[in-house]
């Protein structure tokens, strides 16, 4: 299949060599046919330099056109440098087609992931529109009109969109021999609608564009209308049909089994419908899986590609995962999120609701701090989208031509409402996060304070047991002198006592066997208790003091007992 279309590329660049134009016009149509071969199917550049020598398309500029739109669709960068030569050549040459053309695949270029300069990409195509315009060139008005559309889309002006597409549509009916796919416009314009919540009227739209992709035998448009459908019937709750459409699509698939890159494209959005779909009937873990199924093929397709997609899936991953109650993987979920919207630039709508959902996690799990940050940059996104809106009056006099007065007023007096409960909310919150902090200091400035004299009082009975046992031990040191004193003078006695030997000696007797145990034994539970004192805890410190003037007391009747007994014999 793929060889056979590069033979018949071939073919298409050789009746372009062997036939000059006779009007640009037709070149430029040949032209477009080479660029939407290469952008559709993946060639190699030895096909790419064939097709260009074999019609003498060399140091023309158009080679640069076609060299740099086949690197863009390739997802290479460098397609910039072919296409600002392309750009330079056309205004030396003053050859106006191939300045359009340039213009349009530079607005596609910075469009790209690589780049995502929206700015930039709708400076391009109000270039390239104003300048087909003046030149009445068809195909580029119409481009224009689509890629403009498409980046008021992506930015989430989402009324501006619609007022391209109606102009691109009035353009249509207002021209004659103007060449356009109406089921491309059907589609795009019914995407506007739904992101507009207006799903009735988008799913009129899809139904037509169903209509004419099958009677023109176009399968892959079939499967996206029926995928279209079945989104549109699962905004307006008729699960039951949007699953039913998805088995109608998801049959039609082994029709185009032999274009694989084209059957991923359709199967991203496909899995992330039935998602929801299964979500909504309750089937979460079902649900789950076909979201996952989607983020497998976007990344097979494009590592950094279908943004919009992927968020749309970690988000209903995450609702999923808050069903079953498993609140930590939901709020994980929406964290790879979150690095996506890091690593990537994504579109200002798809950010705003996965700022939302993640206001909504860190709350959840009670990080306020991030809940209200997230809030303020939702509220902040979706003020920004708002002005979008309301700062172009004309798509507001188009808007209204077709949907009754009563339903825009309506539809800004929720917005407003809205707005103002996020908002409200918002200072709630912060209120009651500033309350919380507040008493918690306060909390732990009463906790300091009774630390600081709970340790104050404990110093000072430190110190007042220090000077008890200082007192002590002099109290003991004098004790013992007086114990010294009193053996050398017993000694002495018994010494001079030469007449009543016998008597003194039972005295010495009775005051040695006095002396050995009943005045030893409070001495030595006085040492012990003074040798333990300084490594016992504080509570038992005051224990041994009590100890210790005990042992003194019975030390000092023994002491007396002695001297009685002395005295008495």
């Amino acid at each position: 299949m793929k060889g056979t279309l590069i033979l018949l590329a071939i073919t298409i660049c050789e009746s372009i060599a062997q036939i000059k134009p006779a009007q640009p016009g037709d070149f430029i149509n040949r032209i477009d046919t080479i660029i939407n071969y290469i952008e559709s199917n993946k060639i190699s550049e030895e096909v790419l330099n064939t097709i260009l020598s074999e019609n003498n398309l060399k140091s023309t500029g158009y080679d640069h056109l076609i060299t740099g739109s086949f690197l863009t669709a390739s997802g290479d960068s460098d397609g910039l440098s072919h296409l600002e030569t392309a750009e330079d050549m056309a205004r030396a040459k003053s050859d106006s087609l191939l300045l359009i053309k340039t213009l349009i695949q530079k607005g596609v270029l910075y469009s790209k992931p690589f780049y995502r300069n929206n700015d930039s990409s709708r400076s391009y195509f109000n270039k390239a529109l104003d300048l087909s315009i003046d030149f009445q060139y068809d195909k580029g008005i119409t481009d224009s009109y689509e890629f403009l559309a498409f980046l008021a889309m992506r930015e989430g002006a989402f009324f501006i969109a619609l007022e391209y597409l109606h102009s691109l549509q009035r353009y249509i009916d207002d021209s004659d021999n103007v060449s356009y796919d109406r089921g491309a416009l059907l589609n795009n314009t019914g995407h506007v609608y739904m992101k507009l919540n207006l799903p009735n009227e988008a799913l009129k739209l899809f139904i037509e564009d169903y209509q004419l992709s099958k009677v023109a035998g176009e399968v892959d448009d079939q499967i996206i209308s029926l995928i279209n459908q079945a989104d549109a019937n699962l905004q307006l709750e008729n699960n039951t049909l949007s699953l039913e459409l998805l088995k109608q699509a998801e049959n039609l698939f082994p029709l185009i089994a032999d274009a694989p890159k084209q059957l991923t494209s359709i199967e991203i959005p496909y899995y992330e419908i039935l998602g929801r779909s299964k979500a909504a009937n309750h089937n979460y873990t079902e649900a789950i899986a076909d979201f996952n199924t989607s983020l497998e093929k976007s990344d097979f397709k494009n590592p950094k590609g279908n943004i919009g997609n992927r968020i749309r899936c970690f988000i209903g991953i995450s609702e999923a995962y808050l069903q079953m109650q498993d609140t930590l993987k939901a709020h994980q979920v929406l964290l790879r999120g979150e690095k996506l919207d890091k690593e990537l630039k994504v579109a200002l709508l798809t950010k705003a609701v996965l700022y939302k959902h993640l206001a909504q996690s860190y709350n959840r799990i009670n990080d306020y701090h991030n809940a209200t940050i997230f809030y303020e940059n939702y509220l902040s996104l979706h003020k920004q989208i708002y002005d979008q809106q309301l700062t172009v009056d004309y798509v507001f006099r188009d808007i209204n031509q077709r949907l009754s007065q009563t339903q825009m007023e309506k539809k800004l007096a929720l917005e407003e409402a809205k707005i103002e409960k996020q908002q409200k909310f918002i200072w709630v919150l912060i209120g009651l996060f500033s309350i919380i902090v507040t008493i918690l200091m306060l909390i732990q400035y009463k906790k300091t304070k009774i630390y600081s004299q709970e340790i104050s009082n404990k110093n000072q009975l430190l110190q007042t047991q220090y000077e008890l046992l200082e007192k002590n031990a002099n109290v003991l040191a004098e004790t013992n002198r007086k114990i010294t004193l009193l053996n050398k003078d017993l000694e002495l006695k018994a010494e001079q006592d030469s007449l009543t030997i016998k008597d003194k000696n039972e005295v010495i007797d009775t005051y040695a066997f006095m002396n050995a145990h009943k005045l030893r034994s409070p001495v030595a539970s006085i040492k012990g208790i003074v040798n333990i004192y300084s490594h016992v805890p504080e509570q038992e410190q005051k224990e041994l003091i009590n100890y210790l003037e005990k042992e003194i007391d019975r030390l000092d009747d023994v002491v007396r007992g002695i001297q009685t007994y002395l005295n008495n014999n």
